[in-house]
């Protein structure tokens, strides 16, 4: 049965493949003028890393605008005892993103059409002009801990751990951006997301900090240590909730869920990290606790952690940005591309006190081939343990999963 899903997944994948070659391939003929030029040139141009550019005039320096986007389609089925999930497909991410580049000053706009989170995701102008040094201001995504603070193009799983629900996510906000060679300082101040969905249910302000740094750094190898933290006070008193789906998006249930917690004054969230690569290997590890004030009783502490490995038979290694405190994309070598092997373990725990929200641990596994940064396949198998999940019942279902991933 399992066979039988992957093999028609396959065949809309290179479906979907053949027409995204095809379009990339008209793109770049009509840009080949431009991009045999010494210098760029007015109008347009494609770039499978940057997307479709418009420039107004000539030289690097001139003004563009750049239409970008990134398109996951998700298979997934669900088997096991106590399953009580869905297999099926889904569109997980379906977002164009449209920016002006001024050199020093940008703007960006970016808008999700999936079913599962429609509205403005980006809405922000940066200024860039002070030396390693970021001002942005709008609606954004926070810098906070390890795994949140990277793109969902380039994280090796499909979703991110259980543990991220800790998170703050999406805000708007003014957020400065400090960086060197060694160290990046991110700090935000931030009120709900502009499509008031901010995933807490959480109503209010808050700022947070993220420090990270790299203690040892050589060609091939680094060492990154960070800590993050976020206080938040509601707006009156508040309600929140915390619940996250089992690291598979394609049903729409979720095995823990605090329910909603009203009387909530407000939240301190902190979290450390760390990471290791050596050439194709990198080893990563994260712990997140939430502490939650309430008005009537006393506070409720919830936590969760995840550990990550992931190597590239293929030798590659994944691109480290000071300017973001994170690790990206790889570049193939090879024309047919890149081989990614990886493995995570991952907890949360929702509940404490008279909040039951359950607790849940996940074990996942699975190969990444990267056609270029920016394509890719992505397939994995976990064993989702709820004991008990948000209804005091056991469920141990497991899933298998594949994406396909056309970012430009």
């Amino acid at each position: 049965m399992l066979s039988n899903s992957l093999v028609r997944f396959a065949r809309c994948s290179l479906v979907a493949r053949a027409g995204v070659s095809s379009a990339v391939v008209l793109a770049l003929s009509l840009a080949a003028p431009a991009a045999e030029a010494a210098n760029p040139k007015s109008g347009f141009d494609f770039d499978p890393e940057s997307g479709l550019t418009l420039r107004f005039g000539d030289g690097r320096k001139a003004a563009k605008l750049i239409l970008d986007g990134r398109i996951h389609a998700d298979y997934a089925q669900y088997s096991g005892d106590g399953a009580t999930l869905n297999d099926g497909f889904l569109l997980r991410r379906a977002r164009p993103a449209l920016a002006l580049d001024l050199g020093d000053w940008k703007i960006k706009g970016e808008y999700e059409f999936s079913p599962r989170s429609k509205g403005i995701r980006q809405a922000w102008v940066d200024y860039s002009g002070f030396k390693r040094t970021s001002l942005r201001l709008g609606n954004q995504p926070t810098s906070f801990g390890f795994e949140a603070s990277g793109s969902s193009n380039d994280n090796p799983f499909m979703e991110r751990s259980v543990a991220s629900v800790l998170a703050p996510g999406i805000m708007l906000g003014l957020t400065m951006r400090k960086w060197d060679d060694r160290w990046n300082v991110t700090l935000g101040a931030h009120t709900n997301d502009i499509s008031d969905d901010e995933q807490r249910g959480l109503d209010g302000r808050g700022v947070t900090l993220r420090v990270v740094g790299q203690p040892y750094k050589a060609r091939r190898t680094r060492l990154h240590v960070g800590a993050s933290m976020e206080v938040r006070d509601a707006n009156a008193v508040g309600s929140l909730r915390y619940r996250i789906r089992p690291e598979s998006n394609v049903d729409g249930g979720r095995l823990v869920d605090t329910g909603v917690i009203n009387g909530v004054d407000g939240l301190v969230t902190a979290a450390v990290e760390a990471a290791w690569q050596r050439g194709p290997l990198l080893l990563s590890a994260e712990y997140l606790q939430s502490r939650v004030a309430t008005a009537t009783g006393p506070d409720l502490e919830f936590s969760g952690w995840e550990t990550t490995a992931s190597y590239f038979l293929t030798g590659e290694r994944r691109e480290y940005s000071e300017a973001m405190g994170s690790f990206g994309a790889v570049d193939p070598r090879r024309k047919w591309g890149a081989v990614e092997l990886k493995a995570r373990l991952s907890e949360v725990d929702l509940s404490d006190g008279g909040f039951n929200g359950g607790m849940e641990r996940n074990e996942a596994f699975g190969v990444n081939w990267w056609y270029s940064a920016k394509i890719r396949v992505l397939a994995e198998y976990l064993r989702v343990h709820a004991k008990p999940d948000a209804n005091g019942f056991v469920q141990d279902p497991t899933v298998a999963q594949v994406r396909l991933q056309v970012a430009f």
